[in-house]
């Protein structure tokens, strides 16, 4: 396995190789400049961790006991997420040194998908997508966690993913799932079919533009179709790139500068990143 790393001119350059795990499901960066922005990287054989922007990596095990890492996620002060195959939800409070295991999800399968409230630093909310549970919900950083499936039609969640700002009564998240993109307005507590245009899509990755609350733009990206754009907030739907995205997308990246640059990367099953 091995890391890549995308550079302003538009090129690619291996920064790795990560020591042997096979496939990489997830990369997170932490903002936490005292543990010194740890890069996360999670894989079938558990959790690796670099200092130096992938140059090396390390083991990041520690406490870990479900180690096919399959989603990550980071809050705004650094606390890290991770969730695994066999249903383990785990935290990092030292920048991924060390996790402690939460407790068990009942009946949900494999996590598939995490997502931190932007208001965590008040509220401790974190979204967790399942692959037979549908999404749970926690308020306490995780150490207790409820089914939050109210409206949400099909439990096999493939991707959560929380606005980049939450108001009062206008807390926004997407789940996506086997049958289209499912909305919620009260931070995850229940949940509406977003728009019609995904009505039996599988949707397996979400990402959501900075000035959300703006542009009201969401990207999916889905099993066969390719990618689709929202720019009203979830309402619809349009397939996006279509002449040259149109096999699986299974990643996606927003640029934090969006709303300037309007910079997209979506990764797909065939290997290829497009921009």
């Amino acid at each position: 396995m091995s890391v890549r790393e995308y550079t302003s001119r538009r090129r690619w350059r291996l920064v790795g190789p990560v020591l042997e795990g096979g496939t990489a499901y997830a990369l997170v960066l932490s903002p936490n400049r005292e543990q010194h922005q740890p890069l996360i990287a999670g894989t079938p054989v558990g959790a690796f961790r670099s200092l130096s922007r992938g140059s090396q990596w390390s083991w990041a095990n520690r406490g870990l006991t479900g180690l096919q890492v399959s989603a990550l996620a980071v809050s705004p002060n650094g606390v890290l997420f991770l969730g695994a195959l066999d249903g383990t939800l785990a935290r990092s409070v030292d920048g991924g040194y060390s996790w402690d295991c939460m407790p068990p999800l009942e009946d949900s399968g494999s996590i598939t998908a995490l997502a931190v409230s932007p208001n965590y630093l008040r509220d401790g909310t974190i979204l967790i997508g399942t692959e037979a549970g549908g999404v749970f919900r926690s308020t306490d950083s995780g150490r207790t966690t409820r089914a939050a499936n109210f409206g949400l039609i099909d439990l096999t969640v493939l991707a959560v993913a929380c606005a980049p700002e939450w108001r009062e009564k206008n807390e926004v998240a997407f789940a996506g799932t086997l049958d289209g993109v499912f909305r919620s307005t009260n931070g995850g507590r229940a949940w509406r079919p977003s728009g019609e245009d995904l009505d039996g899509v599988t949707v397996q990755a979400l990402a959501i533009s900075p000035a959300f609350t703006r542009d009201g733009t969401v990207f999916a990206g889905t099993e066969e179709e390719g990618l689709y754009r929202s720019t009203d907030g979830g309402d619809s739907w349009v397939q996006v790139g279509g002449d040259v995205l149109d096999d699986t997308v299974n990643a996606l990246w927003v640029s934090p500068r969006f709303r300037d640059d309007r910079v997209v990367l979506a990764g797909s099953a065939s290997g290829a990143v497009y921009r």
